[in-house]
């Protein structure tokens, strides 16, 4: 054996020792890694996520009222009030429109109309109630559970199983009963105001 040879042998030795313990290395990250996947796996496929067809399409009070109310046959105007203000400061509120005749409704979902507050909500309340009343449309104001509401709006729920969750609004009783009342008096004043 030369010097060389021996050199080359130590060299090859050392090199091929780096590179297993580099190659060991990300094998064992890849297998971690592997390992961390499917520790996840499990997770995501025992997670109960629904997902619902829509049932029915929602419209917007400002844009759509006009064109669906003059089709109602004695119309019923349902205003839906969240008990809980989650997604805004303000408890939004829904508009349904039911036919007293033939049973049908149009669902007008939350974002336009408020009863709380002195901008844009209390204006858009204004205007639909003064349509309402243009259309002799009958009012009922309902408290609701805002999970209901959400589903109910995401067309999860159809207008029958929300109207037996519904609450008479007048009688009923808010997560702050003095927040509550102050509503229930700004929609009292909202209503004789308007229609």
């Amino acid at each position: 054996m030369l010097l060389s040879e021996f050199g080359l042998d130590i060299i090859s030795g050392w090199l091929s020792n780096k590179f297993g313990k580099i190659i060991d290395k990300r094998i064992l990250k890849l297998k971690k890694y592997k390992d961390c996947k499917n520790m996840r796996k499990p997770f995501f496929e025992n997670l109960a996520l629904e997902v619902k067809t829509k049932l029915f399409q929602t419209f917007d009070v400002y844009i759509d009222l006009e064109k669906i109310l003059p089709r109602i046959a004695n119309p019923i105007a349902h205003i839906l009030i969240e008990k809980e203000a989650i997604d805004s400061f303000w408890n939004q509120a829904c508009l349904v429109l039911e036919s007293k005749v033939t049973g049908e409704w149009y669902v007008f979902r939350r974002g336009r109309m408020a009863m709380q507050g002195v901008g844009g909500g209390i204006r858009q309340s204004e205007i639909a109630l003064k349509r309402l009343k243009e259309s002799k449309a009958y009012i009922a104001v309902w408290a609701i559970s805002t999970a209901i509401l959400d589903e109910f709006e995401n067309g999860g729920k159809l207008w029958p199983e929300v109207k037996i969750s519904a609450i008479p609004f007048f009688s009923s009783i808010g997560n702050n009963d003095g927040e509550w009342c102050l509503i229930q008096d700004r929609t009292r004043e909202l209503l004789s105001a308007n229609y």
